[in-house]
């Protein structure tokens, strides 16, 4: 009996792998309503089964690649002209075993892609700039050449009133504008954190090897005193906590911590930390450029 149900489970393994092998996965930012950036090689990446075959096809270009041991593949579609007209991409894979898999994509534009990032300035939506009467009537409109996407876990929308409100004030005004003028397709990727520190928005790499961010730090640090720092420090936290046992002695809720001084160097959240959630993983997406908004922070 315990020889029969191994070898049931043995089957059950193999064809939960069969099963497996051909899966096609496309990161949010590939999908229907995108819009693919004009006059440069096209990039359209995903995970499949381990040595699948994967196709990719749209606008009679179509390009063949072999998805690697870990099941990532990365396709360059050739350079192709601005199109409002949608169109659709189909992306096939074909395990070692000849199962097939695909994914259809529909409405895909070509045009212009700008990525918008930085902290609030970036990040305020179109519905709470409620006093700027022409961004709103703007706003209120269905904008077909235009599409939005807000974050690396959502696919790409349609620039619709119900999207357009909830969408960086500052980067739907300027793509409604270059649509306007260019009179080709704008897609917008909007990754922006209200109340976030620069830092966080460089690379690990990018910081570790700017001459300019090593040159600050060393001026910062020629002239950084620590025990100066310890006796800061030291003083926000015994003034904090006197707060707390006031207000447990009042019934009153906790106060926050105070933020302590930095040390030379430092960044109030991880450096690295939003590049990661909300700008590699559009990465190798095809894009014009990038609008940049940070100034507090």
């Amino acid at each position: 009996h315990r020889r029969m149900m191994r070898g049931v489970a043995a089957v059950l393994v193999m064809m939960t792998v069969g099963s497996r092998a051909a899966d096609l996965v496309l990161p949010a930012v590939i999908s229907s309503r995108m819009v693919l950036q004009r006059d440069q090689p096209v990039p359209i990446w995903g995970t499949a089964g381990a040595g699948s075959r994967v196709t990719v096809a749209f606008a009679g270009r179509q390009q063949e690649v072999m998805a690697d041991a870990d099941g990532r593949w990365l396709a360059r579609l050739e350079p192709l002209a601005a199109s409002t007209n949608g169109r659709p991409m189909t992306i096939a894979a074909i395990d070692p075993q000849g199962k097939r898999v695909e994914r259809r994509l529909d409405d895909i534009l070509v045009g212009e892609v700008w990525l918008g990032s930085g902290q609030s300035n970036m990040d305020m939506p179109v519905h709470q700039y409620g006093q700027d009467r022409a961004l709103n009537e703007t706003a209120a409109l269905t904008h077909p050449a235009l599409r939005l996407i807000r974050s690396a876990d959502t696919g790409w929308m349609a620039a619709e009133p119900v999207a357009n409100r909830n969408f960086s004030a500052l980067l739907f005004a300027f793509g409604v504008a270059l649509q306007r003028e260019l009179g080709v397709p704008v897609g917008l990727i909007e990754g922006a954190v209200n109340g976030t520190p620069s830092g966080a928005w460089l690379s690990q790499a990018a910081y570790a090897g700017s001459a300019a961010c090593s040159t600050e730090v060393a001026r910062a640090k020629a002239v950084f005193d620590a025990a100066e720092h310890e006796r800061q420090c030291a003083q926000r936290l015994l003034a904090w906590s006197n707060l707390v046992v006031k207000a447990a002695g009042e019934g009153k809720p906790k106060p926050r911590q105070p933020p302590l001084p930095l040390t030379p160097g430092a960044s109030r959240m991880l450096v690295g930390s939003l590049y990661e959630r909300h700008i590699r993983p559009f990465q190798p997406f095809a894009i014009r450029g990038v609008l940049w908004d940070q100034g507090e922070a």
